[in-house]
């Protein structure tokens, strides 16, 4: 096997068990289970995942659960034992040391922190909209995904360069096609560089998982959307707005799953212009 063929095959493995990973927090999450999920031996798992993530499992899996229950202090109204119990720990105790750890304040004092960014009406890149969300139910659907670290707009930038091409000379794209945006993280929780972003496809029917391009769901249920206009610099202040203005009056509690972005723009090509002025996003919030 070449050394390229090599990393695609540790790539694809992996890219399962991340998926794995985010979906079941809550859950023990041994690493003898994940080494099963990527078809590898416990040792070579824990060096191949190291090698492919930055960090290693059990340190993934501890900054998850630390940084998703940052989140839900700041946009939940669930008690700070409930988050401990919702991400994964035993006890709160536990929860509370861990998060001291982390981010040098205890998970109260973190809740009593101002959010960093106040927005009493939140801008479209300088537009407003009076009815802005729209509550649908939407179905699952299964995505083809590229998955980048670091600040979203190089991120993003890299996963669809590679992506697309890929799609395109396997022919996986058609009139059909959503063209989605997964933001996994909270910059002002998550370093830039343990930022995570999918660059994803949605498919149509049954496609094996092909080089570097790997397979997730995405959860159906109850969601609002709100329209985004403009360049992608300025998506950020939108999902403020949506945060810290429009869901605390909004009625709404949000679930326990990452936002997305479905890009609308016809004949965008994200391969050489991810970022452009003129753009039109469909933003989804899991809510109950």
């Amino acid at each position: 096997m070449s050394t390229q063929a090599k990393k695609n095959s540790h790539t694809h493995k992996i890219n399962k068990v991340l998926i794995h990973i985010q979906n079941h927090l809550s859950s023990q999450l041994s690493l003898e289970c994940l080494a099963k999920i990527a078809c590898l031996s416990t040792f070579h798992f824990h060096r191949v995942f190291t090698a492919c993530i930055g960090e290693s499992p059990h340190h993934h899996i501890c900054r998850l659960r630390i940084e998703r229950a940052a989140f839900k202090l700041r946009y939940s109204k669930d008690s700070i034992t409930d988050i401990a119990l919702s991400v994964g720990y035993e006890t709160s105790a536990a929860f509370a040391r861990g998060f001291k750890q982390h981010f040098g304040l205890s998970p109260s004092d973190y809740r009593r922190q101002p959010l960093i960014q106040q927005v009493e009406n939140y801008s479209l890149s300088g537009m407003y909209c009076k009815d802005p969300a729209e509550i649908m139910t939407l179905p699952e659907q299964t995505l083809i995904f590229v998955r980048k670290t670091g600040g979203y707009q190089q991120a993003a930038k890299e996963a669809w360069a590679e992506l697309m091409p890929q799609a395109y000379r396997h022919s996986l794209v058609d009139e059909q096609t959503q063209f989605i945006g997964i933001a996994h993280d909270d910059p002002n929780i998550t370093t830039a560089e343990k930022i995570r972003y999918d660059a994803c496809l949605s498919i149509n029917k049954p496609h094996k998982a092909v080089c570097e391009l790997g397979l997730q769901p995405l959860a159906g249920g109850k969601y609002a959307r709100i329209l985004h206009v403009g360049s992608q610099r300025t998506i950020r202040e939108t999902y403020h707005g949506i945060y810290d203005a429009w869901l605390p009056n909004s009625g709404h509690q949000l679930r326990d799953l990452p936002c997305f972005s479905v890009y609308l723009t016809p004949k965008h090509d994200f391969t050489s212009q991810h970022d452009f002025e003129l753009h039109l996003t469909d933003i989804y919030i899991p809510i109950k």
